[in-house]
């Protein structure tokens, strides 16, 4: 069987067609997206729950290389900290939660860009490389 993997940065167009496509039954069970999160975005986390609730494969990059993804999970993460109100603090907090649930979902499918770091977690057994696609875009040496 024949599959095609599209590997899309996940900038909020990408997702509203994938959230389109999956709404009209019109993506193919063939086709199984790779998004590499660029934005901290409800849009992001909406599509991947789609993708959940649709029961549609789709592949997530968890360590992404372009865009402010990880700097926004840490800001959002800081911002809690900081936040005085309560009432906004736990506001916050749910919308955190909520991410990381469809974040672990293990619907998804996680894969890995393949750099040093990724090498020494495997090395280390703090990555289990059977759970995971690995993605090799330098065919440098590594380590």
């Amino acid at each position: 069987m024949r599959m095609y993997l599209p590997y899309l940065r996940g900038r909020q167009n990408e997702l509203l067609c994938l959230r389109e496509l999956l709404d009209a039954g019109k993506l193919s069970p063939k086709v199984i997206p790779i998004i590499e999160p660029v934005k901290f975005s409800n849009t992001f986390f909406s599509t991947l729950s789609k993708f959940i609730e649709m029961n549609h494969p789709v592949i997530v990059v968890r360590n992404p290389k372009v865009g402010s993804f990880r700097n926004e999970l840490v800001e959002m993460k800081n911002k809690i900290e900081s936040e005085t109100d309560e009432k906004k603090k736990e506001k916050l907090k749910l919308i955190v939660d909520g991410y990381q649930t469809v974040w672990n979902d293990e619907r998804l499918q996680k894969a890995y860009l393949v750099d040093n770091d990724v090498i020494t977690k495997i090395e280390n057994n703090k990555l289990n490389v059977q759970d995971a696609i690995m993605i090799n875009l330098d065919r440098g040496n590594y380590h």
